[in-house]
């Protein structure tokens, strides 16, 4: 439910603002036992911060998922080549680690969630690497990257 909020200067008990709508979240905090801090922080900017973790959150989990599957297969394929399997068997084992890539990502929500990756990792990442994070393919990443003229400035190393 939304209110009216309307301003009055203290001084000469007038209407500065007529009509004017807030939307703020206010915390107090006692710093000591005689003083208290007042933060003040638009309602929209806190939800977009809120939302953010999670969507970080989502992003590392997913990406944690990618890379202990691409890790378990490629012990795999190495005690394949030591010869502890026949080509029959790793193929069979092979497909229970087959999964279809994601294509599904728009453009918008690729770049971010590269952007996540890349400010995580603190480097930037080439379409490859990122394709192993993400599960989607490298050409997925370049053609999203080419339409929406990406600079990865958050991918860049300090």
């Amino acid at each position: 439910m939304e209110q009216e909020l309307r301003i009055y200067d203290q001084e000469a008990n007038d209407t500065v603002g007529e009509q004017t709508t807030f939307d703020y979240m206010v915390r107090i905090r006692e710093a000591d036992s005689s003083e208290f801090k007042i933060n003040i922080a638009s309602t929209e900017e806190f939800k977009h911060s809120l939302l953010g973790i999670f969507q970080e959150n989502i992003v590392l989990k997913e990406s944690l998922n990618y890379l202990w599957q691409t890790h378990q297969y490629n012990q795999e394929y190495i005690a394949y080549l030591l010869g502890s399997y026949s080509d029959k068997e790793f193929r069979e084992i092979a497909e229970t680690y087959a999964e279809p890539t994601k294509e599904d990502m728009s453009g918008d929500q690729l770049i971010i969630v590269s952007n996540i990756i890349c400010s995580t990792l603190n480097m930037r990442l080439n379409t490859t690497d990122l394709s192993v994070l993400l599960n989607v393919t490298p050409s997925y990443i370049e053609q999203n990257i080419k339409l929406l003229d990406y600079t990865p400035e958050a991918c860049e190393s300090e």
